[in-house]
């Protein structure tokens, strides 16, 4: 396994230790809809809340890129361009 693989498996491991403490379990068809545009709802009444929203979002940042969902209460427009300044020269895949 290479190193970038074994971060982001062990970062995948943490971010699974984020959701028992997560808002937003059980929500996931809000988060993640059939049309592929989760509802402002979900940011505005989960997120704020959230008491792993921080961990949420950098987890988000620093993983691969993960074009779909709400991340830390930003939308995945916002999440991808925070995402693309952390990574310069990335292209989504």
């Amino acid at each position: 396994m290479t190193t970038t693989k074994k971060a982001w498996a062990n970062s995948r491991l943490k971010f699974s230790d984020l959701c028992v403490s997560a808002l937003c379990v059980g929500h996931e068809e809000d988060i993640y809809p059939a049309n592929g545009r989760p509802p402002k709802t979900v940011q505005k009444k989960l997120c704020p809340q959230c008491p792993v929203r921080q961990q949420c979002l950098d987890w988000a940042l620093s993983s691969p890129y993960e074009p779909y969902g709400v991340w830390g209460g930003f939308g995945q427009d916002e999440v991808r361009a925070m995402w693309f300044s952390r990574h310069p020269g990335s292209r989504a895949g």
